[in-house]
């Protein structure tokens, strides 16, 4: 049966339609607008009909073709393929046509309310430690005019030697390098290391990372502020290239390129587990040169004065830097990192292992953060984990910068698509969990929460009543 308020509203349009429809038959103005809709609706059931038709026609062609055998009449007699039938039928069954409407556009509704997408996202983490995989096409800069550190260590197996000119002194009365211009040295072993250091503590230091560009698909491992040493620390690995050619220029051979300006000022290199083919051939006592192996598993100690301001560095292996950082107050520590880096596989999070390996534990280094979704904030708190399914992934860092502040750390202001995003101590039960679906890109949640109640009350109305009537 028609519930009686169904019934009563149905009752009083009809009242109105036939109203106006009275009006227009007796008001002689109306009189080409009613003929002009009159044609219009003979049109329309007309083309409704043609289309029957040729929908049967082609359904029973297609049944011939799979049936050869069937017996089909030519002439078939089609139902509801006049105008006519077609009005009859809809003036009969009109109320069961716009329930079986509102039904499906409610299921409809209802079903696209959990298909999920992806929806864009943006979060701004302190972390003491990140990780990045750099995904665009071209070098990209990193580092930016780090200008007065005290300090640098660059450790890592090199197969390119690295060159530095100019005047040497050392302590050492058995080493008699000050006749040398220049020193070649080769970092043969995982563990060798060169550093560079200011000379004179008291006179600032005029040591200077000008730019540190990475290669396409570089992967940027354990970027980590330490405050209390006040160094910043990170691995960098570029993708294995093919071995290139003899007469490949300089600047297109691939790698890790690092730009440093030296100043004027003495600096001091001390070197560890580095081959020098110079320093391997100093004169002994009595004249004769001698093969000796100074720096070859060794650790030595000398200063330079170069001859020029500037020394290019090339890195086609994973090479560890050490940073010594500047006292930050008065510095532009803030655009050190350039920014806008396109990357992929970020990861604020570190193994902890023992001895055992399987007593291997993954941690977190988030310190605190908010991550925006759904038009709705998300914090994390110190040491939880951000998790993300594994088909959503952070597409983009647009900011990265030093927060000396408390908590202490790197805050990275992060971009990407996801269609879920979830936070808690730990990554296989989270505590907190944000869900995107079909809607929420188009509609406000005040107005879908309203949609779902009226689709459900309509189902729970709409679907008895077609059963019962």
């Amino acid at each position: 049966m028609i519930p009686n308020r169904l019934r009563k509203c149905w009752s009083q349009w009809q009242t109105h339609v036939q109203r106006a429809v009275q009006f227009a038959r007796n008001n002689r103005l109306n009189a080409p607008i009613s003929r002009q809709l009159k044609r219009l609706r003979l049109s329309f059931l007309d083309l409704t009909a043609t289309l029957f038709r040729r929908l049967i026609f082609r359904l029973k062609t297609l049944l011939k073709r799979l049936f050869p055998g069937a017996n089909l009449a030519d002439e078939y007699p089609y139902p509801f393929t006049g105008p006519i039938a077609v009005r009859s039928f809809l003036k009969q069954h009109i109320l069961h046509i716009i329930a079986l409407l509102l039904l499906a556009i409610s299921v409809l509704f209802i079903i696209a309310f959990f298909i999920p997408v992806s929806i864009s996202f943006e979060g701004n983490i302190i972390s003491r430690q990140v990780s990045f995989t750099s995904r665009v096409q071209r070098n990209q800069l990193l580092i930016n005019s780090m200008r007065s550190i005290s300090r640098l260590e660059i450790e890592g197996l090199q197969a390119n030697p690295v060159t530095l000119w100019g005047e040497f002194r050392t302590d050492d009365d058995s080493e008699d390098i000050n006749e040398l211009n220049e020193v070649e040295m080769t970092l043969p072993s995982p563990d060798s290391k060169l550093i560079f250091e200011t000379g004179d503590p008291d006179n600032p230091s005029q040591l200077e990372i000008q730019s540190l560009r990475l290669p396409p698909g570089t992967q940027v491992r354990y970027l980590a502020y330490d405050p209390e040493r006040h160094q910043l620390s990170l691995s960098l690995n570029p993708p294995e290239e093919e071995t290139p050619k003899e007469d490949t220029p300089e600047e297109d051979t691939p790698g890790i390129r690092v730009q440093l300006a030296l100043g004027g000022n003495p600096l001091q290199v001390m070197a560890e587990y580095v081959r020098s083919p110079q320093l391997q051939s100093l004169p002994s006592d009595n004249g004769i040169a001698e093969e000796t192996e100074i720096f070859d598993y060794n650790q030595e100690q000398f200063s330079w004065t170069p001859f020029s301001t500037e020394l290019n560095l090339l890195f086609p292996n994973e090479i560890t830097l050490y940073i010594d950082l500047p006292d930050l107050q008065g510095s532009d520590y803030q655009d050190w990192f350039w920014g806008g880096f396109e990357v992929t596989d970020v990861d604020f999070t570190y193994n902890a292992t023992t001895a055992n390996v399987p007593d291997e534990l993954v941690r977190s280094t988030i310190l605190e953060g908010q991550i925006k979704f759904l038009n709705q904030d998300l914090l994390l708190e110190s040491e939880q984990f951000l998790v993300l399914p594994s088909s959503s992934k952070i597409q983009r860092i647009p900011r990265l910068q030093l927060h000396p502040d408390s908590p202490a750390g790197l805050q990275v202001r992060l971009q990407g698509k996801t269609n879920e995003v979830a936070v808690g101590l730990d990554p296989d039960f989270p505590v907190r969990r944000l869900k995107s679906n079909f809607w929420e890109q188009r509609l406000s949640r005040e107005l879908i929460t309203v949609l779902l109640t009226v689709c459900s009350v309509m189902i729970g109305y709409l679907i008895p009543w077609l059963f019962y009537s």
